[in-house]
């Protein structure tokens, strides 16, 4: 694929079109081999746009998950890529820039370099307030398999009851974690709260997403309560139907991977009825 990469590497330099540039970058991760490796170092450390950098950051992430898969399918032990772990964490440790922030935890949650776990989880309680970073902080650490990192991850949750995208993020993150307490954490909320129907989407999509079968009989109890309101009864369907879900992701992640939302129709996505804005 060596031609391909090369086409990407000058598409990612010299297109006019912002999205061609990053799209192409990430595409060169997804290729992967040693030679997207060096690319992809290389174009990391020059990179100097605050827009452009995060997808450098972003396409290394996926190169290590994709490396590491193709590992697992050939032996019984992992190499880690360690370099581009420190070169990830380095970068951490020096910018201020929120959304690069947010890309290098996700990066380095896929590169699985633990060595940052602290480093993450302390700005994670830091910026509680920031709630797209802090979301991405969290999901970053359940990426890397932090356990260390539930207790304060359950506090985020705890202290997230009008941040919900960071209480969807932290309880999807506890989820992956292993964390069974998460589940009734959420199905305790989903009973209190009647009326906020963004709060009400977050817990239902983090308790389908979770899947914790232990989940199903206290949501159908919840489902036939006529003493509850209608929404939290239409929610706990909700969550019902994603905890019984035979997919590990939701039903329209596979119609998401992949698109060009920059493109996007309005069938696909207008912020309340397109298919991917459907529970």
């Amino acid at each position: 694929d060596a031609e391909y990469c090369e086409l990407l590497v000058q598409q990612f330099r010299d297109s006019k079109d912002f999205q061609t540039q990053y799209f192409s970058i990430l595409a060169i991760g997804q290729i992967g081999g040693k030679e997207a490796r060096s690319i992809l170092l290389r174009e990391f450390d020059k990179a100097k746009s605050a827009a452009s950098k995060p997808w450098c950051a972003l396409a290394l992430g996926v190169y290590s998950f994709y490396d590491y898969e193709q590992q697992r399918k050939a032996s019984d032990t992992i190499e880690y890529q360690t370099t581009i772990g420190e070169t990830l964490f380095d970068e951490f440790r020096k910018t201020r820039q929120p959304n690069l922030l947010a890309a290098l935890a996700i990066a380095m949650g896929l590169n699985q370099h633990t060595e940052a776990a602290d480093a993450m989880r302390a700005m994670m309680l830091e910026k509680v307030a920031q709630e797209e970073l802090a979301g991405y902080l969290c999901i970053g650490l359940a990426l890397m398999d932090d356990s260390g990192s539930i207790e304060d991850i359950r506090q985020v949750v705890s202290d997230s009851g009008r941040r919900h995208d960071l209480l969807k993020q932290a309880a999807i993150a506890l989820g992956k974690l292993g964390d069974k307490r998460v589940a009734d954490d959420l199905q305790a909320m989903l009973k209190q709260c009647d009326n906020n129907l963004a709060k009400l989407s977050a817990i239902s999509s983090a308790l389908g997403f979770i899947g914790d079968q232990r989940s199903l009989e206290p949501l159908k109890q919840m489902l036939l309560d006529t003493k509850l309101g209608q929404l939290s009864r239409a929610f706990a369907a909700v969550a019902l139907g994603g905890v019984a879900d035979k997919e590990m992701l939701p039903w329209n992640s596979k119609i998401a991977v992949n698109t060009n939302y920059r493109a996007s129709v309005e069938t696909l996505t207008n912020k309340s009825s397109g298919i991917l804005d459907i529970l």
